[in-house]
């Protein structure tokens, strides 16, 4: 693996909980603010180059991520999007 796809995760209590793959994405998702030295709120997303916030982030700890077709499943704690719009739930499972 080379060096820049390795996960360093920043924050007070920093753990990835889930991981997803998505076409040549690769989805973190835990209880972190930082991915790779970018901001990113429980959510992080590696492009194969470098990692990125996803969409925002989440409000709260990400413990489930599951990807089908365009859609990422977040399970956890989460209720809002960092921009303030709420995710979408179902039982507990929220779709970004």
């Amino acid at each position: 693996m080379p060096a820049a796809a390795r996960l360093t995760v920043g924050g007070d209590d920093p753990y990835v909980f889930a991981l997803a793959m998505s076409g040549t994405n690769l989805y973190a998702g835990g209880s972190f603010n930082g991915a790779g030295g970018s901001p990113a709120n429980y959510l992080a997303r590696w492009d194969g180059s470098s990692w990125s916030t996803v969409g925002g982030g989440v409000n709260y700890h990400v413990r489930a991520l599951w990807a089908s077709g365009s859609r990422l499943y977040v399970g956890g704690g989460a209720r809002l999007v960092e921009d303030g719009r709420p995710l979408v739930e179902a039982n507990g499972v929220a779709s970004k």
